[in-house]
């Protein structure tokens, strides 16, 4: 053990203090400190959907002239703040009874986490004028899977396929059956499958395509009435309604 030799400091003047260190071990320290910062920062999920071009078909199409013909539109919403997708908005102006509406939707997950697209939910306009439209209109939400476009369930538990329902109600569209979920993975750039393989990307589960298919009852064809009488549809003549279909997803670490 190392000691220290006392020092005792003398007399210089009167009044002058004496200081004495006295004790073996007695020594002067240095206190140093290091600290290590931490910086947390989530990651993201959130769905971007893009609209696809819609059509009509029906038994009039093409048969009248161009004042007959329905009008056709889509648009795509900026993208809010997380976790908030945006919205898209479709428009099919001279509706006919007989006329099938197709709106084609491609979701994307432009987060940074992986996710899996869980359900479709879907909102009728609730105005008194617009349930005069949606009364005679039907829904269904298929998904296109290697390929093929297949109705999305109406049932989380029954395993039935998937069939169109009356447009004047709120319903759910579950993608937890034989093909399971859509999974997402992240795709900020909204690659197709060919940029993202350019750009040293998977192309595996890059987007999830969907369509949503109205119908407008023709009761020349499929008479509402017990004893198969036409219905009179006037009450849906130059009304509009609004409904709104959300896609559902959930991140999957």
């Amino acid at each position: 053990m190392r000691y220290r030799t006392p020092l005792v400091a003398g007399v210089v003047g009167a009044g002058a203090l004496t200081l004495v260190l006295v004790g073996p071990g007695s020594f002067a320290s240095f206190v140093s400190t290091t600290s290590a910062n931490q910086s947390f920062k989530a990651g993201t999920f959130q769905l971007e959907s893009v609209a696809g071009t819609p059509s009509v078909s029906g038994p009039l199409i093409g048969d009248a002239n161009s004042i007959g013909q329905p009008k056709l539109s889509s648009s795509t919403g900026a993208l809010p703040a997380v976790p908030n997708g945006n919205a898209l908005q479709f428009t099919l102006d001279n509706l006919n009874p007989g006329d099938t509406y197709t709106e084609p939707v491609t979701i994307y997950d432009v987060g940074t986490l992986q996710g899996q697209v869980d359900k479709v939910t879907y909102t009728p306009d609730a105005s008194a004028s617009a349930q005069a439209l949606e009364r005679y209109l039907t829904v269904e939400v298929q998904v296109q899977v290697n390929g093929v476009w297949t109705d999305v369930h109406t049932s989380d538990s029954s395993g039935a396929a998937g069939t169109p329902i009356p447009a004047n109600v709120p319903s759910t569209f579950y993608l937890d059956y034989s093909f399971g979920p859509q999974y997402l993975q992240p795709n900020p750039n909204l690659y197709s499958a060919s940029q993202a393989s350019a750009n040293g990307f998977s192309t595996n589960e890059l987007s999830a395509s969907f369509r949503i298919v109205f119908a407008f009852t023709d009761s020349t064809t499929n008479p509402n009435g017990a004893n198969g009488s036409i219905q009179n549809q006037n009450s849906a003549q130059g009304v509009s309604a609004s409904p709104t279909v959300s896609f559902v997803a959930t991140n999957t670490p």
